[in-house]
């Protein structure tokens, strides 16, 4: 029966490991790893917390550290490790708002819904003209004086052009503006 000779394995196994942790259990001193295994805490926390001084530890060479099993429960049981919740400090959430706003900025969207342009060719001047872009989820926002300088700028270069294109269509022929 090749079930039974399983399950026969596995309990040896386990009465296997349990005889390891009852003769740790009753060590005065462990090595990083049997106190590692025995509690449950990664080696490398339990050098860290030697490093820091938290727990007691005796150093006789190179992967010769042991720790007074008796100190480490005392430290682990007593709650004399500092836990993470009470480091991080708590915070409101900010407010949820339609879209966010900086102070001095404004969206891509303000750009195109005031000067007429559409938003490929705003972002493209964006990016001729390197201006600072500040990502916020799906919005960018850019500096809104230099944003109102470059697209004041093109808009009045923009109308000229399209008012010398107009009168010399009218003096030749009826043809539509060109596009934007």
């Amino acid at each position: 029966m090749p079930g039974r000779l399983i399950i026969e394995n596995i309990s040896e196994n386990c009465e296997a490991e349990f005889r390891k942790i009852a003769e740790l259990q009753m060590r005065p001193y462990l090595s990083v790893s049997e106190a590692s295994r025995l509690y449950g805490i990664s080696p490398d926390t339990l050098r860290r917390l030697i490093a820091k001084g938290k727990i007691p530890a005796i150093n006789l060479g190179d992967r010769l550290t042991r720790i007074d099993r008796k100190a480490l429960e005392k430290t682990l049981y007593n709650n004399s490790l500092p836990r993470v919740a009470d480091q991080v400090k708590r915070t409101k959430a900010p407010k949820k708002t339609d879209s966010p706003t900086l102070e001095g900025y404004c969206t891509v969207s303000d750009i195109v819904n005031k000067y007429g342009i559409d938003q490929p060719r705003v972002s493209a001047i964006i990016k001729k003209y390197k201006l600072t872009k500040v990502r916020i989820g799906r919005y960018t926002f850019v500096p809104k004086e230099q944003a109102e300088e470059l697209f004041d700028k093109y808009n009045s270069l923009y109308s000229n052009n399209e008012k010398t294109l107009q009168n010399k269509s009218n003096s030749t022929s009826a043809q539509e503006p060109l596009p934007r």
